[in-house]
């Protein structure tokens, strides 16, 4: 649904052409995409009233998501004659695809590349609250080396765990999990 709302798809009607879903699940999940902020509820027309679905700030932010998500795509599943969607660039004039790169250095960013470990904000505070009561956080990033963890199993301090009936209750909750199902996405 939030690629077709970056394609410019704004109506109920045009959102059900576009994958062919039903129409009681179309407005689920476009009821899960306002609920969960990233698209906003607009009425164009009173008579009979209508609404068109408008992408918010946090929806916007998402067009990252959706461009690694495309290239990963194409790499995969374009046939010889390419990709379904060409990205043009319009700051450069250039045909482009969506690409995850360092802040700093802009070098690509891929799972063997990383190391994660616990930040400063109020989630890390809460789930790696053992590491920074020890004060030991090189013993949790010694665990966490590039390619031993993201993409596989990834050892998450004991502490981080949250039982299954709480779990989508972070702050992250829609990294981990689409407002639209009930089943967990990965990456």
């Amino acid at each position: 649904m939030l690629r077709e709302a970056f394609y410019g798809i704004r109506r109920f009607d045009e959102f059900q052409q576009e994958p062919g879903i039903a129409r009681n699940t179309l407005a689920e999940r476009l009821r899960g995409l306002v609920k969960a902020g990233l698209l906003e509820k607009q009425v164009y027309e009173t008579q009979p009233v209508r609404h068109e679905y408008l992408l918010t700030e946090s929806g916007r932010h998402f067009y990252g998501v959706i461009l690694a998500m495309t290239n990963w795509s194409d790499r995969r599943l374009s046939d010889e004659a390419g990709p379904p969607v060409i990205t043009r660039h319009e700051t450069c004039g250039h045909d482009a695809h969506g690409e995850v790169v360092c802040s700093r250095c802009k070098a690509p960013m891929t799972w063997r590349d990383v190391t994660p470990r616990p930040g400063p904000g109020p989630a890390a505070r809460r789930c790696c609250s053992a590491v920074r009561t020890s004060g030991d956080a090189s013993s949790w990033t010694s665990r966490h080396r590039p390619g031993t963890g993201l993409g596989r199993s990834f050892d998450v301090p004991s502490v981080c765990r949250r039982p299954p009936s709480s779990r989508w209750t972070s702050p992250h909750s829609s990294a981990a999990r689409s407002p639209l199902s009930k089943t967990r996405t990965t990456a």
